[in-house]
């Protein structure tokens, strides 16, 4: 039973292996890379790219006007954490009304019997 096993999985592998064999006279093919990148702006002007309006050079007026708009109604770090924090007391503060609570009052009234609590 074992051997039947064996040979099976042994002639899995084989077969497996000589799959991935390459031919004798196989040649990888060749790809033409120039030797540099001509549509590159100019290294030696010396200022960086302008990435503000990357998008721009799609010429698409839809992306455009979403991005305009993303960017009329986008919140600034500051006030979203602020707005965060806000928002993390507010439910502290609604959170509050469930817990228990505990009230005290206290008095005192000091009395004579031969006193006159009228005079």
């Amino acid at each position: 039973m074992w051997d039947k096993a064996r040979i099976i999985v042994l002639s899995g592998a084989a077969a497996a292996l000589a799959s991935c064999v390459v031919g004798p006279n196989y040649q990888p093919p060749k790809a033409d890379v120039p030797g540099k990148f001509t549509n590159a702006a100019p290294a030696e002007s010396g200022s960086p790219a302008d990435l503000s309006v990357w998008w721009r050079q799609f010429n698409d007026p839809v992306l455009d006007r979403l991005i305009d708009e993303a960017l009329a109604a986008n919140l600034d770090v500051m006030s979203a954490v602020s707005r965060i924090a806000q928002a993390r007391e507010q439910e502290t503060i609604q959170g509050a009304a469930g817990l228990p609570s505990a009230n005290a009052l206290g008095s005192a009234l000091r009395l004579h019997s031969n006193s006159n609590p009228f005079a």
